[in-house]
């Protein structure tokens, strides 16, 4: 149980943080900018990121509930009596490092190390007690940063205000053959199976959102010799990541130490980010993130690309998507955004330091 009085001060510990009155409710600041309210003696609004809201509510939903600003999914409302202090640090320590101005945020961010003290949404502590410099979290959420204005044009140059980048491909190392190598003696076999039987056509469904309970059934009853490896698809989809690239996690660490706005544009099922924004600390750095699985829609559909541009306010002209797959490049292009397609880390540093988003020197 937290009472009012340790919530106020667990934010106000927090650099810089002040509180300020906001229609009649205490709220608490950083350079200006509300981190968290308290709704009343029994809530505080902790103002995440929309895929931090999501992975706070799923890993406690006794303690949190999403908030709604209109359509828009704008905070987690904290029950301060089922809540403990630790969680709650947690949660404003993420949502004040969204709105800290760079000067306030570690300059060079660990991809690796996680804060100490630092307990995940899910509720796993990762280190000894007490609040230790952190990775950068995913900033501003999305309400906020649509207040903020559109970015302004590029200049003669064309050079690229924010980056987007693709996960599975780019920064993630994801192919289902890395489980399915497991699970079959002979390759031909597998890849037999992947083409006729657990298509990326078929999983197509999952990320957008579809759940395996509605997806798996009918595959089963068509291909009832491989039941046991269309289940694995879901069961063991975390066999499928080889881990992070971790050349391509540095490009996005000097992108974000060199302040360049970096978002996330990802294919990937709702019930599995969560769990993997926790895992990989790399994936809360970005200054938003738009999940497929959440939307449903996916790339290349042009509705995707529209709602990425809109929720953040980006101009599509000052955009750079990054995505290893042809066609949602070519579908990022026709939406007037530019577009690479990933190719290798080498590749892609190379790229950025062409349009003068890196320096070329050394991170």
């Amino acid at each position: 149980m937290v009472s009012t009085d340790q919530a106020r001060r667990l934010a106000l510990s927090l650099p810089e943080s002040v509180e300020q009155d906001h229609h009649g409710r205490p709220s608490f600041r950083v350079a200006g900018r509300i981190f968290a309210t308290l709704w009343d003696e029994d809530h505080m609004n902790v103002m995440l990121d929309e895929p931090g809201i999501r992975t706070a509510v799923q890993a406690h939903p006794g303690v949190c509930t999403e908030v709604m600003w209109g359509k828009r999914l704008a905070a987690v409302r904290v029950t301060l009596a089922a809540a403990d202090r630790e969680l709650l640090a947690d949660l404003l320590g993420d949502a004040w490092e969204g709105k800290a101005p760079a000067r306030l945020r570690p300059a060079t961010p660990a991809p690796t190390t996680p804060r100490p003290g630092h307990r995940d949404h899910s509720g796993a502590s990762t280190g000894a007690s007490g609040r230790g410099k952190a990775a950068p979290r995913s900033s501003p959420p999305a309400a906020e940063r649509c207040l903020t204005g559109r970015m302004p044009a590029s200049g003669p140059d064309g050079r690229p205000r924010a980056v987007v980048f693709d996960l599975g491909g780019v920064l993630l190392d994801w192919n289902p053959r890395h489980l399915y190598r497991r699970l079959f003696d002979d390759e031909a076999e597998m890849e037999l199976f992947l083409s006729e039987v657990c298509t990326l056509e078929w999983h197509r469904a999952h990320d957008l959102g579809v759940p395996p309970e509605e997806t798996s059934p009918p595959l089963i009853a068509a291909h009832p010799e491989h039941a046991e490896m269309i289940r694995a698809w879901t069961e063991r989809s975390e066999e499928m990541l080889a881990g992070p690239i971790e050349d391509s996690v540095e490009i996005l660490r000097r992108l974000k130490a060199a302040d360049v706005p970096v978002y996330a544009l990802t294919n990937m099922e709702s019930w599995t980010y969560p769990g993997r924004r926790e895992r990989y600390p790399f994936l809360r750095w970005f200054d938003g993130t738009v999940v497929s699985g959440f939307e449903g829609v996916a790339k290349p559909d042009p509705r995707i690309f529209a709602l990425l541009l809109d929720r953040f306010g980006l101009l599509a002209e000052t955009t750079l998507l990054i995505d290893d797959s042809k066609t949602n490049v070519r579908a990022a292009r026709a939406a007037g955004i530019q577009a690479i397609e990933f190719e290798s880390p080498a590749s892609l540093r190379r790229q950025l330091e062409e349009v003068g988003l890196l320096d070329g020197r050394a991170g």
